[in-house]
């Protein structure tokens, strides 16, 4: 049986500033009724699916930026907890890949 779902809506990049990993690389959308039936001690809370900007595999994207492949990344907030890319960095990228961004 179809559920009737909204499509994720793809990510629009800001003109400055920074994105995190997610808002990269993507997430699966978790439903209340997936939250509510998961075995798991600690379920993951539901949230809204993010549409990649660039499709790859969290591991991919880290052994990515390791090697040189991808942007390094900037650490933010207290202690540099948070890892955050620059925007100009991930549209450059983008634009090298040969991806089309529409702003």
């Amino acid at each position: 049986m179809l559920q009737n779902t909204t499509p994720p809506s793809i990510p629009q990049l800001p003109a400055t500033g920074f994105v995190i990993l997610r808002q990269i690389i993507g997430q699966k959308e978790i439903t209340e009724e997936n939250y509510k039936a998961s075995k798991s001690k600690n379920p993951k809370k539901p949230r809204a699916a993010i549409t990649p900007l660039i499709p790859v595999s969290r591991t991919t994207w880290l052994n990515g930026v390791t090697s040189g492949v991808y942007p390094a990344c900037v650490k933010l907030g207290l202690g540099g907890r948070t890892n955050a890319w620059r925007v100009e960095d991930i549209r450059e990228l983008i634009n090298s890949m040969g991806a089309v961004q529409n702003d």
